[in-house]
């Protein structure tokens, strides 16, 4: 009698298609914090498989362990799909193969003086911005007003602007 040690996630039905060939397995039902856990694994497992082997199955089984990580986060596939095309239509999907090999930084730093710029934001106005990737230099509290000093701060409009801010 052989027996092998797997301790891994499987399908819904293996242990019935193990038992079916006549042969038997000891199985557990996991907790939600060991299976979320066993979810990532076996998304890692699945990487890989596809990696070595390239094919459809590979893919549909990696679809298969997304939408189970999606459920168990508490995710619906609806909501899933929902975003994944919102992100598509904004940020575009990968059919143009490009392959981003540099990005420059050209924000302005300094002004024509040598002076550091400063950037105010003022609630009334209708400038759309941004302090993704922007970083805290200082904060101050004046007469119920906190004051942000940033090291840039990002203005979109039809092309991204980047302001040095103090």
């Amino acid at each position: 009698m052989k027996t092998i040690t797997y301790d891994k996630l499987v399908r819904d039905k293996i242990p019935e298609i193990i038992e079916a060939d006549g042969k038997t397995c000891e199985t557990e039902i996991l907790p939600d914090k060991e299976y979320l856990k066993a979810l990532d694994t076996k998304l890692d497992e699945e990487l890989a498989e596809y990696h070595k082997d390239q094919n459809v199955e590979e893919l549909a089984d990696l679809l298969e362990v997304i939408y189970a990580c999606a459920k168990a986060r508490g995710f619906s596939l609806e909501e899933l799909e929902n975003i994944r095309k919102t992100k598509a239509e904004k940020r575009g999907g990968f059919e143009k193969k490009i392959l981003l090999k540099t990005v420059t930084d050209n924000a302005i730093e300094t002004c024509a003086s040598g002076a550091k710029k400063k950037f105010i934001r003022d609630r009334t106005g209708n400038l759309h911005l941004s302090l993704h990737d922007s970083r805290i230099q200082k904060m101050e509290l004046h007469e119920n007003t906190l004051q942000l000093t940033m090291d840039r701060i990002f203005q979109y409009t039809d092309e991204e602007k980047s302001y040095s801010g103090v």
